[in-house]
């Protein structure tokens, strides 16, 4: 979540952003790895496309669930 931290302005106030992230993932590293499990599908789906399912639907896909994923965490942490 290192990229995320990176262009979050409201936690800025760190100097180290892969251990704020490697702080805010400890309880949530499971649930990341379910999300990703959960994708294998799609990406199997996408070999039988040569890989266009991938590019136009299954990485933005990807990539949105794991932008609010990190705003899920991001709110956890804040909360704790």
């Amino acid at each position: 979540m290192v990229p995320y931290t990176l262009a979050d302005d409201s936690l800025k106030q760190t100097d180290d952003p892969i251990a704020l992230s490697m702080r805010m993932m400890d309880v949530y590293k499971m649930d990341l790895l379910v999300l990703y499990l959960s994708f294998i599908g799609w990406y199997i789906l996408s070999i039988f496309t040569l890989g266009i399912l991938a590019i136009l639907y299954v990485n933005p896909y990807l990539e949105q669930s794991k932008a609010i994923f990190y705003t899920q965490v991001k709110e956890a942490y804040k909360a704790s």
